[in-house]
């Protein structure tokens, strides 16, 4: 009898994926519960002050003495921190509903009462919320907080490397001199305010002006409680209506400064670049006072109002001059005898009277100049194509003879006299 044992049969491919996801499931099991003893661990020794005792001098720096991120370290405290409190916490762990991220940050909101807020559910969030929408949650209750329960918004922006690291640093320069680690809003304030306050009209303190009157002081300074008043005024933007630019503002004289005009604030008015050009150009033209300031551009609309096309379409067809009616000139009668004979002429289609201006009278042509065929149009009749000629008599003008209409200079027809050409000194006849 061959007690040799038999080599197993090799898996099939099906066979092994279900081998490796009972292998998974199994080892994400044992890690869920390691993940639970080391929360209970960490959290019974900073109840103890027992980590400075076993050598390091946080949590996470004795997790990464062990293999373990500080980031891991910091979750795995969280959870041991709320797991007393919250029991259905560690129930929900171990069945795997919650990821460790998640239930770190559901922990953390759930352990801090100033970010609790109404009808929270954070074990519920962490079920059915993404990591990334759950953080962002506890970093909006944070920022709320610190900054006493204000509404909060996200800012999202794209900045260079060196924005980057300047802004790093100076959020350390504003922790040491705030004494307390400040968050990144915090330090955005923080960075905002001081230079506003060096900066801006606005934050200085108003106080007894010591400037004389520009009026009688020669240059462009601008005293500053006048800079302070037409900011405050017109709402540090732009005065023009439906203008809303309010980050490069000049000031505008109503009075120039080369006629004598002071820089006091009944006489400045603020203007955006674009404005300010078109404002001394002449493009836009001012009335009213510097407090209430009225604007028209050259044709004397008011730019306070919205453009009214409709209103404005209807004007422009009230002016609108008609076009010259376009008119068939009359054809002579064919003869008996031809190609055309008894062949009725074409009419042109029916067109609606319009009114139309008197036509306008050709320009007289020099006698030098003169060809009998221009007194023809295009359209072919039997009798002008048996002369030799193409065209009709024009309808609006009489037909002359070569010999009379060869006017020399000098002649009796007031019009070659008094023809603009003729002044100019064109004569050929020498």
């Amino acid at each position: 009898m061959d007690l040799t044992p038999t080599a197993p049969r090799p898996l099939t491919p099906l066979e092994e994926v279900y081998a490796l996801r009972d292998e998974v499931e199994s080892a994400a099991c044992a890690r869920r519960q390691a993940d639970l003893r080391l929360a209970k661990a960490f959290a019974r020794l900073e109840q103890l002050n027992g980590v400075v005792l076993t050598g390091p001098c946080t949590a996470h720096e004795l997790g990464e003495r062990h293999g373990l991120s500080g980031q891991e370290c910091r979750d795995l405290l969280d959870i041991g921190r709320a797991l007393p409190a919250h029991p259905v916490l560690e129930q929900q762990i171990a069945l795997g509903k919650i990821t460790l991220v998640g239930a770190s940050i559901a922990a953390q909101g759930m352990s801090r009462p100033e970010l609790q807020e109404p009808e929270d559910d954070w074990v519920e969030w962490a079920r059915t919320r993404t990591t990334a929408a759950l953080a962002r949650e506890l970093r909006r209750r944070k920022e709320r907080a610190l900054n006493g329960n204000r509404p909060v918004v996200p800012i999202q922006t794209f900045v260079s490397l060196q924005a980057r690291d300047d802004f790093q640093r100076a959020r350390i320069v504003a922790s040491r001199k705030a004494g307390t680690a400040l968050s990144m809003g915090q330090t955005l304030g923080v960075v905002c305010d001081h230079y506003l306050d060096t900066f801006d009209e606005e934050r200085v303190t108003p106080g007894e002006r010591r400037c004389p009157p520009t009026a009688l002081v020669n240059g462009r300074y601008v005293p500053r409680a006048v800079r302070r008043e037409i900011y405050e005024r017109q709402g540090q933007q732009c005065a023009m209506p439906f203008c809303d630019n309010m980050m490069f503002l000049e000031k505008a004289h109503l009075v120039p400064h080369a006629s004598g005009g002071d820089r006091e604030a009944d006489n400045l008015v603020l203007l955006c670049s674009y404005h300010h050009f078109s404002f001394d150009k002449g493009y836009i033209r001012l009335a009213g006072t510097a407090a209430k300031p009225r604007f028209f551009d050259d044709e004397g609309r008011d730019l306070g109002c919205r453009y009214d096309v409709r209103s404005a379409i209807h004007t422009a067809e009230s002016v609108r001059v008609p076009d010259p009616p376009r008119t068939e000139p009359p054809k002579p009668a064919a003869e008996s005898t031809g190609s055309h004979a008894g062949a009725a002429s074409p009419r042109s289609p029916e067109r609606p009277p319009d009114v139309s201006l008197p036509r306008k009278p050709d320009p007289p042509v020099p006698w030098d100049c003169y060809d009998p065929s221009d007194d023809f149009e295009d359209d072919e009749c039997p009798e002008c194509a048996a002369q030799g000629r193409s065209g009709v008599p024009r309808s609006d003008e009489p037909t002359r003879s070569e010999s009379d209409s060869r006017v020399p200079p000098g002649g009796t027809d007031a019009s070659w006299v008094e023809s603009p050409l003729w002044a100019d000194g064109v004569d050929d006849a020498t």
